[in-house]
């Protein structure tokens, strides 16, 4: 009687947890480019509050991996993030397009964004730099959520890698080789 009673309560309690969702599966095109706004936001917050644990939730799951797997990926995140605020870097702004479209990759879906932003580097930080970067937003639970991975300096086979399929001339982006730059 006592352990019908407790498996009782855990259903209770999952069923609550599960209506208490604020996020439904989408059922149109609307619906995920609301949830990829709403990612994609969520992405850029961890950016501009220098956030390791936002950034590290919403970034591509096989990148993470490939860095080591989430907790090495993270530390090296908050190492980034402390080494940039002691600098006194600051990103000021971050803006994604909304995507063209969405393609069903194999088992998920995939789009591209564009990401826009300025930053500003430095002790003064008088000076703002534009940034700009195709992000590939990919979603592996048929578009409850979204992660994503610069494509910025990233050879396309090694892409791949991260999300099978990929190309850049299929998504039809310029692919851009990363120059050195002053602060690299």
């Amino acid at each position: 009687m006592r352990n019908f009673f407790f498996i009782k309560l855990i259903v209770i309690i999952m069923l609550q947890i599960a209506c208490s969702s604020k996020r439904q599966l989408p059922k149109s095109e609307q619906d995920l480019f609301a949830i990829i706004e709403e990612d994609s936001k969520a992405y850029a917050e961890g950016f501009l509050k220098q956030d390791a644990n936002l950034i590290v939730h919403y970034t591509n799951e096989a990148f993470v991996l490939d860095k080591g797997g989430k907790d090495a990926y993270l530390k090296e995140m908050q190492r980034d993030c402390r080494e940039f605020k002691a600098r006194n870097d600051k990103i000021l702004d971050i803006a994604f397009s909304k995507p063209d479209s969405i393609m069903r990759i194999e088992n998920r879906l995939v789009c591209v964004l564009k990401l826009t932003g300025h930053e500003s580097f430095g002790l003064t930080g008088d000076q703002s730099y534009e940034i700009s970067n195709a992000i590939l937003a990919n979603s592996n639970d048929s578009g409850y959520s979204w992660k994503f991975l610069g494509l910025f300096g990233l050879e396309e086979d090694k892409i791949k890698a991260y999300v099978p399929g990929f190309s850049y001339q299929r998504f039809g982006i310029e692919k851009k080789v990363k120059e050195k730059q002053p602060w690299d």
